[in-house]
């Protein structure tokens, strides 16, 4: 949940704002989760397509939470305007799509020494 929850809100602020081409997105995320399994050392190759898939599982799970919290009237995230958590909610659903997309390239590109 760690890995995922980081790797996540690396892709969340740039990705909310503008597209960005999806090799700088891989490639960021290559870079930011290397570094932090590195501690771990080498990984078998099966636990990769798990952590790969991370990503995309929490910004699923966080835009349920923006979505959820919408429609029982905001009491969660603050908001400066009704509406606000049913736009981050849409922006975070179209994050996870797209990290579920990438996932399969960024297991591989974990698995690189």
């Amino acid at each position: 949940m760690d890995f995922g929850d980081f790797l996540r809100s690396v892709a969340s602020p740039r990705e909310q704002r503008e597209a960005e081409a999806a090799g700088a997105l891989l490639a960021r995320l290559g870079a930011a989760g290397a570094a932090f399994l590195e501690p771990l050392g080498p990984l078998p190759g099966e636990p990769l397509p798990a952590l790969a898939r991370a990503p995309a599982a929490m910004a699923w799970m966080l835009a349920q939470r923006f979505l959820t919290d919408h429609l029982e009237g905001d009491r969660y995230f603050a908001v400066a305007t009704r509406g606000d958590n049913l736009q981050r909610g849409l922006a975070t659903l179209a994050l996870a799509h797209r990290l579920l997309r990438l996932a399969p390239a960024l297991a591989q590109a974990l698995a690189r020494p």
